[in-house]
């Protein structure tokens, strides 16, 4: 059985439920490509532009870059292999460009790649990539304390926009709301950050000390009007269990 893992116009990508194998499907669910792709490892998230799939992956064996798999571009016609690259997380532009982040191993960089893997440009920016057609904001993940992360523009000269700070260096995957601003949970606090990378809300929610930042987890998505937040609260001490924190915040979307 697969699993639709991203859409875009009239086809779609399927993964494997061991999540080893890839394929592109079309509006009816026909397989499009004549044998699924198969990575090394494991499958994190498969991506499609116009004429590209972007798969992350990690790896079923520990090695000098730890479990990260390669990244492998793929002609979105035949499933062909035109290159692997390397990354973590990977966000598509609406001109057929993309991104590839990775944080560790020395490295807090975003790459920018165009159709046939060739980079363009690169920052020492990672995290969280919120992008609308060709523009570029990012909320830093630093994982550092005190953090010097801040949510931020990437431009194409290859300088970076510095918006407002983060109070730690993990914040949640973020939102965008109708208006175009960006929700997310920092430090026990929901934030919205316009796209001017101005704050224009935060509400406190629970208090967080930043030395015990690393054992809690958030996300928020949408219901209905509302926007659903989760705060994990790990223990401290094993086994580690999770007290969950919820709230519904009012919010147009």
């Amino acid at each position: 059985m697969q699993k639709k893992q991203s859409q875009q116009s009239s086809s779609s990508l399927a993964i494997t439920d061991d999540r080893t194998k890839v394929i592109l499907q079309d509006n009816s669910g026909c397989p499009v490509w004549s044998t699924p792709f198969k990575v090394a490892g494991r499958i994190n998230r498969a991506q499609l532009t116009e004429s590209r799939v972007i798969i992350t992956s990690f790896s079923l064996d520990y090695h000098a870059w730890g479990t990260l798999g390669p990244v492998y571009l793929l002609n979105k016609e035949d499933g062909a292999l035109i290159k692997e690259l390397k990354g973590e997380t990977a966000a598509t532009l609406a001109n057929g460009d993309f991104l590839l982040g990775l944080e560790g191993y020395d490295l807090f960089d975003t790459w920018l790649y165009d159709c046939d893997g060739n980079q363009k440009q690169q920052w020492k920016s990672y995290g969280h990539y919120v992008v609308d057609k060709n523009d570029i904001i990012v909320l830093e993940a630093d994982r550092r304390n005190p953090t010097q992360a801040h949510v931020v523009r990437l431009k194409s000269d290859g300088s970076i926009e510095k918006g407002v700070d983060l109070h730690c260096g993990s914040v949640s995957e973020p939102i965008v709301l109708k208006d175009r601003s960006i929700a997310f949970i920092d430090s026990g606090n929901f934030r919205v950050v316009n796209r001017e990378l101005e704050e224009i809300a935060i509400e406190p929610l629970i208090a967080i000390d930043k030395d015990n930042a690393y054992r809690f987890i958030s996300d928020l998505y949408f219901e209905s009007n509302q926007i659903r937040i989760n705060i994990y609260e790990r223990e401290n001490k094993s086994p580690y269990n999770y007290k969950l924190h919820s709230w519904l915040v009012q919010w147009a979307k």
